[in-house]
């Protein structure tokens, strides 16, 4: 073997390590993406509810050419990298594409409108979400509470409760007591046993009177 075949049976390994270290880059962000911008339906059992939003289509048109730039100049950069900083490098972005989907889990959302403090007191029976990207994200849930749910939202800080509004419009057995604090509203049911989870993301309540319980 000349010097010549030498070489180029050194170089085609790190072409194919380099071709394999752009595709993988690139998947790995649209997947980043994906899970960030996702929209939820779940029901308790339900081993992925993440589901497509409208957005993260339309939003292609700008990502695919963004991150295939990216993806090239990470890729041109990665043959002169060592290879253990290419890893490292790789291991940061699936890093990213671990904290998007830990982001996306139901009950982290839940944590960020009501609290760990609700929720740990509560489980997820249903929960819809729907990311309308320049209008916000809507969230529509139930909860089944726990014994201390009632009571640690009677002393949480962020919910006061309200007067009862007018509801014509709902059957009898939505009908309930209403908590709201900015971000969310929760309506315990009669019975106790469920509160029915209502959330618009920006939200901006109307000025409410606090009452006593």
């Amino acid at each position: 073997m000349n010097a010549e075949d030498s070489l180029a049976s050194k170089l085609i390994p790190r072409q194919l390590s380099t071709k394999r270290f752009g595709l993988l880059t690139f998947l790995a962000l649209e997947s980043w993406m994906w899970f960030d911008t996702s929209d939820l339906d779940y029901e308790r059992g339900s081993l992925f509810p993440f589901t497509t939003a409208i957005w993260f289509t339309f939003g292609q048109v700008f990502a695919i050419p963004f991150f295939g730039l990216l993806t090239l100049i990470m890729t041109l950069l990665f043959k002169r990298w060592p290879k253990a900083i290419g890893v490292l490098v790789f291991g940061s972005i699936v890093c990213l594409l671990g904290a998007a989907l830990h982001d996306a889990l139901p009950r982290h959302r839940f944590n960020q409108l009501i609290g760990p403090e609700l929720l740990q007191n509560a489980e997820i029976e249903s929960l819809q979400v729907t990311n309308s990207f320049n209008d916000g994200v809507s969230y529509n849930g139930v909860l089944l509470l726990g014994l201390g749910f009632r009571r640690a939202l009677e002393v949480n800080p962020n919910f006061q409760l309200v007067k009862r509004e007018p509801e014509a419009y709902r059957p009898t057995e939505e009908a309930g007591t209403i908590y709201r604090s900015k971000r969310a509203d929760l309506r315990i049911l009669p019975d106790g046993s469920r509160c029915i989870f209502e959330s618009f993301v920006p939200y901006t309540p109307p000025k409410i009177q606090k009452v006593s319980p």
